[in-house]
């Protein structure tokens, strides 16, 4: 096998192996055989305003001039 394809399939197999372990550990956190500590306040991140429709205002221009020359 050449360099470059074992370079590939050890970073392969690495990646395959992150994503296992990563679903172990929250298959065991989500049926409770692991207990997480939350230290801080859970914060809802769906509740944020990305598109603040509900703060409407307006803009009012009172002078506008065009430029004579861009460069």
């Amino acid at each position: 096998m050449n360099n470059k394809g074992k370079v590939i399939v050890e970073l392969l197999v690495m990646l395959v192996v992150i994503v296992i372990t990563s679903a172990l550990i929250l298959y065991l956190v989500q049926s409770g055989t692991i207990t997480v500590k939350a230290e801080n306040n859970q914060v809802s991140v769906l509740n944020t305003e990305f598109i603040p429709m509900g703060r409407g205002g307006f803009l009012a221009i009172k002078d506008f001039k065009f430029c004579n020359f861009v460069d």
